[in-house]
């Protein structure tokens, strides 16, 4: 068990940082991270529907999209892709 241990410690830093976290993760038997979604802007939310930014808008008060904050901001800075590609999907 030493023996694979020191081996493993001399391999560990040749490996990547995703190689090591992948390892770390086999180790440990904790679950893969979830790739986070990313936040698609108002701007291009209305080009993606063919509607004005005004009509994005409604779609936040009208709760058909979630509005994503940004830490410290009052404003929002737009909506998860994964949601708008499920309103987009609901749509057709």
């Amino acid at each position: 068990m030493k023996q694979d241990y020191q081996i493993a410690k001399m391999t560990f830093g040749n490996l990547s940082a995703r190689e090591q976290a992948e390892f770390i993760r086999e180790q440990t038997n904790a679950p893969a991270p979830v790739e986070a979604d990313k936040i698609v802007a108002n701007k291009n939310i209305a080009l993606r529907l063919d509607r004005t930014v005004r009509t994005v808008q409604n779609l936040f008060d009208s709760g058909a999209l979630t509005r994503v904050f940004l830490p410290g901001r009052k404003r929002s800075c737009g909506c998860r892709e994964s949601e708008l590609t499920a309103l987009i999907a609901g749509a057709k």
